[in-house]
């Protein structure tokens, strides 16, 4: 029995100390980063989004630079935001 309270005390000192280095790894490499990523990922989104919406207008046979493509592409913009604003007020009441 002393020999597995030795092994089980071994197992908890290392899962500790692997934890503790995970965190001060986290710290250092990771979280001055995420502001980036955060940004870099919302960039992404943005011209993703910009992407789909043009080509959802020219599949409705509007051509690029044409003022309906354009006011096609605005009322996408509107309508992803209202989509985006009730998923957020959504979130809000969970």
């Amino acid at each position: 029995m002393t020999i597995v309270r030795e092994v089980y005390d071994w197992v908890e000192s290392a899962l500790w100390a692997s934890l503790t280095a995970s965190v001060i790894y986290f710290l250092i490499y990771i979280a001055p980063n995420l502001p980036e990523i955060a940004r870099r990922a919302e960039s992404l989104r943005a011209i993703n989004n910009a992407a789909e919406n043009s080509a959802y207008c020219e599949k409705w046979g509007m051509k690029r630079g044409d003022h309906k493509h354009m006011q096609c592409i605005m009322d996408l913009r509107e309508l992803r935001k209202k989509i985006e604003q009730d998923f957020a007020d959504q979130g809000s009441f969970l």
